[in-house]
């Protein structure tokens, strides 16, 4: 029972690492729309405001589901300890 345990933990490790990486790069794309209009010194346009709205709302999404994993990788450590 052990070892199907550690397997389970093992890929729930992996897909919260999976997911802190996805969470980078959306943050990268959305800070780089900011950052483009930073650099003309001027506000988003409404497209780039939209965009950066639909980055910022996919990365609360994924935090939800990383929030999720996280809670099960401490009920398992909690289970087998």
């Amino acid at each position: 029972m052990a070892i199907k345990l550690t397997r389970f933990y093992d890929k729930l490790n992996t897909l919260k690492e999976e997911l802190e990486d996805k969470i980078g790069d959306i943050e990268e794309k959305r800070d780089a729309i900011e950052d483009k209009a930073c650099e003309h010194d001027r506000d988003m346009t409404d497209k780039e405001q939209e965009r950066y709205d639909e980055l910022d709302q996919e990365i609360s999404d994924i935090e939800e589901c990383l929030e999720n994993i996280e809670s099960a990788i401490y009920s398992l450590e909690e289970y087998t300890d």
